[in-house]
């Protein structure tokens, strides 16, 4: 993929194995048909009340609402947990509140990984490639109130 970052050998001693393969930190599984399915970041995942949260779980079924046009999940540090904190972008014509989302979950998910909070917002911030920029929805969850 590459021989390593620059003037970083600490990074280089994080990402590579010491055989010298690059731990991407993508999560996977491959099914009975071999096919690999992609789970997300390890980076992402969040650990709440003793489970492992895969975001992409959560963001698949509020996608499935079709008042959502695009989600994100992270987690917050909640003492010595994490808390599953969402956030939505509606469609552009949808009125949808926070509590049609919960109820829309309910039964969808397990318990453990329904949001926390689970805040609307106009825009989700993106990155220049156009993908949804985690990190500063992580810094936007450090300021929030409880709920």
């Amino acid at each position: 993929v590459f021989a390593g970052y620059y003037r970083n050998p600490e990074a280089d001693a994080a990402a590579f194995t010491p055989d010298g393969w690059f731990r991407t930190g993508d999560l996977g599984r491959i099914d009975a048909a071999d096919d690999l399915h992609i789970a997300g970041r390890l980076k992402d995942l969040i650990k709440h009340s003793g489970y492992t949260v895969y975001p992409a779980e959560v963001e698949a079924a509020l996608g499935a609402h079709p008042a959502v046009a695009s989600c994100a999940v992270v987690g917050r540090p909640h003492g010595a947990d994490e808390q599953v904190v969402a956030f939505v972008q509606p469609e552009d014509s949808a009125s949808v509140t926070a509590d049609e989302l919960r109820s829309f979950l309910a039964g969808r998910i397990a318990a453990h990984k329904l949001p926390g909070l689970l805040r609307i917002v106009v825009r989700l911030p993106t990155l220049a490639n156009g993908k949804v920029d985690r990190s500063a929805l992580r810094r936007i969850v450090l300021g929030l109130p409880d709920a």
